[in-house]
């Protein structure tokens, strides 16, 4: 059997489970206190200085439009941040 023939159902079958896994909803939180703020995933937490809220957004931003196959994976961060601009008013 060739490899094409043996992969092609297998990733039609397994792409759309793992799909399915991996675009669900990813929780993100960002809070803060007077000098900072940590964005929280369900991984991982970052702590950056609060004047950096800009250049996080950005970045977040920016590597949703450099990799759109990333099925929404920079989207929970986006909002997470814009929330929080929104809220210290940045």
């Amino acid at each position: 059997m060739s490899y094409e023939r043996f992969w092609k159902p297998v990733k039609a079958v397994f792409g759309v489970v793992l799909q399915a896994m991996f675009v669900h909803y990813r929780p993100m939180k960002a809070t803060h206190d007077d000098k900072t703020f940590t964005l929280t995933g369900r991984y991982w937490s970052g702590t950056f200085p609060i004047e950096e809220l800009p250049e996080q957004l950005a970045f977040y931003r920016s590597q949703r439009a450099k990799f759109p196959k990333a099925n929404g994976a920079y989207d929970a961060p986006i909002a997470a941040l814009e929330k929080l601009a929104k809220e210290i008013g940045s």
